[in-house]
This record gives structure tokens, C-alpha cells and sequence, in this order.
């Protein structure tokens, strides 16, 4: 099947980038269509040093349609919802096939330090990012880091 070669394919050459990208991919153990995806938050960020992990579910038609990646652990973000879903083009109208999952989590870390609060999920965290930076900094570090504080996540 050629979207399991695919999937291989990127796979394997994510786990080569793993280190130079800061992040790592593991496939589960019975569903080749299902990964889990960690990265790690960018210095002058809030998110700095902090390490995410994404549940990353590939479409039977991938990569005519993007893949579906979902933060497992806390983000207060304008453009992640509670349930940790994403807003960002390349994940919805902007995909492309040539397009893959280590250019889709680098967009993800991309939007960590630049949110697009006009494009937002979290409306709270949209407000309080474009009226006031210093309170957006404050509430990411004092709901996020208790999350954080014991370490990687644990796999869902």
C-alpha cells in the first residue's frame, strides 16, 4: 500500500532528525496511522524547555489530506482549544501532498512562538496575548509548567 510506504518513509527519516529537530516520533505498536510526536518548546518563548507530546492520526488517504495532531499535554495557546486540537493552515486548507510530518510540527513550533490570535481557538488566551503580553506570558508559565513539572508526558 502506498500510503504505508509513505509513512515508513517519513518515519524513518524523522527519526534520523530527530536530535538536530528537538523532537521525537514513535509509531504505536499496533497502528502504523497513529503516532506520538513530542517536541520541545523554543527558548524565548513561554513554552521554553518544555516538552509536548502530540498524538499525530495519518487519514487512510494521507498525503492527499493532511495528518490530525492533537497536543496530550496542557497548552494555553490562542490557537490550541482545551481539548489540545490545533488551528493552523497547513493542517487544514493549506496542505499539500508534498508537504510531511516533520514540516507540519515545525509549523506547530512555529505557531508556539508566533500564535495567530486572529485565527484562534482559545479566545481567552487570544485576548489576553493581543491586549497584553507580559499577562499572556504569566498565565502560559502558571498553567503550563505544573503540568510540566514532573517531567516528559507519559504516553496516552
Amino acid at each position: 500500500m502506498a500510503v504505508n510506504k509513505r509513512l515508513l518513509t517519513e518515519l524513518k527519516a524523522l527519526k534520523a532528525e530527530a536530535n538536530s529537530l528537538k523532537m521525537t516520533v514513535d509509531c504505536a505498536e499496533d497502528n502504523l496511522y497513529q503516532w506520538y510526536a513530542t517536541i520541545t518548546g523554543a527558548e524565548g518563548t513561554p513554552y521554553n524547555g518544555l516538552i509536548y507530546k502530540l498524538k499525530v492520526e495519518f487519514p487512510n488517504n494521507y498525503p492527499f489530506a493532511p495528518p490530525k495532531l492533537q497536543f496530550l499535554n496542557g497548552m494555553f495557546h490562542p490557537n490550541v482549544d482545551n481539548e489540545g486540537n490545533i488551528c493552523l493552515d497547513i493542517l487544514k486548507d493549506k496542505w499539500s501532498p508534498v508537504l510531511n510530518l516533520t514540516k507540519a510540527l515545525l509549523s506547530v513550533l512555529a505557531i508556539m512562538a508566533e500564535p495567530n490570535p486572529s485565527s484562534a481557538l482559545n479566545m481567552d488566551a487570544a485576548t489576553l496575548f493581543t491586549s497584553n503580553i507580559d499577562a499572556y506570558t504569566e498565565r502560559v508559565k502558571k498553567e503550563i509548567l505544573p503540568l510540566h513539572a514532573s517531567g516528559p508526558p507519559k504516553s496516552a
